[in-house]
């Protein structure tokens, strides 16, 4: 089996962990969205560590930017 090098693990754990944080502080910071939705999407990026910040991204921030400019 061969082992991995350095390029591996930083595709494997390295940019994961940045999308997951930078999906945090934008959470965090979202204006638009209420307490509520901002703790559902913490839950939902801590229990699918990739594909909740994916989703946050692409339809989260979109959603919760189409509430504020309705109200």
């Amino acid at each position: 089996m061969p082992s991995l090098g350095g390029w591996e693990w930083i595709i494997i754990f390295v940019l994961p962990m940045i999308l997951f944080i930078c999906a945090m502080v934008s959470i965090a910071k979202h204006r638009a969205a209420s307490g509520t939705e901002k703790v559902l999407w913490v839950l939902v990026s801590l229990i699918f560590p990739i594909l909740g910040p994916i989703l946050w991204f692409a339809i989260g921030k979109k959603s919760s930017n189409g509430a504020a400019t309705q109200a």
